[in-house]
């Protein structure tokens, strides 16, 4: 990748995409303590990861890698000589706007596992086929084989809760999606069962309010066949597992359950909240007289997607807000495949 080009390209993007002008620096590292690394086409969908992190205060772009290095305690005046990597600071100071990822890139495959394949004529199609997919996050269209493998990127965050009297938590309304027609789902439900199957993704099991919340993370994920809650834990399994090899076994506590298909997804759990806190990063507190009003204050904030409520419980003459303003952008497994073409839709 030339980095020249790239910053031609990137520095329009960031001016059509988020109106704000930011300076980037070819072949070159940013000082600063590296605390996560992941996977990204390009250095302004790099930036734009970082300034989705509360954490991340600058970043470096390995081209040649397709790696974003996210940095903390940088030195945004010092810099070293890297040939091929490309640096810059986070965008949070800038008006926000909706992140946009309508590039393509030739020549690039992202070699994430696709939740389905199909036979296509062009990289045209093979995009607007990912677009009208509410579960499509991202695809690579391999132009030999006429072959569009689509991939999926969590569309609701999770998080791990933690206890602590006094506190109370909950979700932004605005991560209610509109997915599915018709009835709302609803599926045959096994209580005090746990069906076997190889559990998925770690990262895809977690906190959930209830059984609907765990269903519905469930029907998000085209992976996910099988979902386990604990009543007592509010602990959310998502499982693969073929037909042939499901079992079911007593398990005390536990409602499974297999994913609903074609239908209307619910998200009447986003208007739940929860006894204790959420482990994730999240900004100063700010006055608030009642959970509702903070509720209102992370609805009305467009990069909040949790809040935390401290009652005086937690503390005399608190009523404070927390906001958790982490975001999980698509962060594909980039490699240079010259019969490729891939893009975030």
């Amino acid at each position: 990748m030339n980095p020249r080009l790239t910053l031609v390209v990137i520095s329009s993007c960031i001016a059509l995409c988020l109106g704000c002008s930011s300076r980037l620096r070819a072949n070159t590292e940013i000082e600063g303590k590296r605390f996560e690394t992941k996977g990204s086409p390009d250095a302004f969908h790099c930036q734009t990861l970082c300034t989705f992190i509360k954490r991340c205060e600058a970043f470096t772009f390995r081209s040649r890698e397709f790696k974003c290095d996210m940095k903390e305690s940088a030195k945004l005046d010092k810099f070293k000589s890297v040939p091929g990597s490309i640096s810059g600071e986070t965008m949070r100071n800038c008006p926000y706007q909706k992140p946009c990822f309508t590039q393509t890139y030739r020549g690039l495959a992202f070699t994430d596992k696709p939740y389905k394949s199909v036979r296509l004529g062009s990289e045209n199609d093979c995009q607007t086929v990912c677009k009208r997919d509410p579960f499509c996050s991202f695809y690579t269209f391999y132009t030999s084989k006429r072959r569009c493998d689509l991939k999926f990127w969590k569309l609701v965050p999770t998080v791990e809760r933690g206890r602590m009297e006094g506190l109370i938590s909950g979700y932004s309304s605005k991560l209610r999606l509109e997915i599915g027609r018709g009835y709302q789902c609803g599926s045959l439900q096994y209580h005090d069962y746990l069906m076997e199957g190889k559990w998925w993704n770690y990262e895809y099991n977690g906190f959930a309010f209830n059984v609907e919340h765990c269903q519905t993370l469930c029907n998000l994920n085209p992976f996910c066949r099988i979902y386990a809650y604990h009543i007592e834990y509010k602990l959310c399994r998502l499982k693969v597992v073929q037909d042939k090899d499901k079992k079911m076994i007593h398990k005390k506590g536990y409602i499974s359950g297999p994913r609903a298909t074609s239908c209307r997804i619910s998200f009447n759990w986003l208007d739940q909240t929860v006894d204790g806190y959420f482990y994730s990063r999240r900004e100063e507190p700010t006055p608030s007289p009642s959970v509702k009003e903070c509720k209102t204050l992370c609805d009305n904030n467009p990069r909040c997607n949790f809040y935390t409520y401290a009652t005086e419980k937690y503390k005399p003459n608190a009523k404070e807000c927390f906001l958790y303003y982490d975001r999980e952008l698509p962060s594909p497994t980039v490699v240079a495949d010259n019969s490729a073409v891939s893009g975030l839709p």
